[in-house]
């Protein structure tokens, strides 16, 4: 039943996925995995702020300063020569 009822969410979660494969395929051939690697773990971000928004979950102080690691990690690495 599921599956009849969620489909359309299925499949744009599918096509959003392969895509954010092929964006990070494309990254890694074009710049230092190291710095891919890095700012592919921003996605943690978003999952912080979709799970505030929508579930109206509280984070706690390890998953903020976790966040704010990242953020901080992130923009090291754009100020990077």
């Amino acid at each position: 039943e599921i599956w009849r009822t969620e489909w359309r969410s299925l499949l744009v979660s599918a096509v959003i996925s392969l895509a954010s494969y092929g964006f990070i395929l494309e990254a890694l051939r074009t710049a230092p995995a190291s710095y891919v690697v890095a700012v592919r773990q921003s996605s943690v971000l978003f999952v912080l702020i979709l799970s505030v928004l929508l579930l109206r979950e509280r984070p706690g102080p390890a998953r903020l300063l976790g966040a704010g690691i990242t953020v901080a990690g992130v923009a090291v690495i754009a100020m990077a020569p």
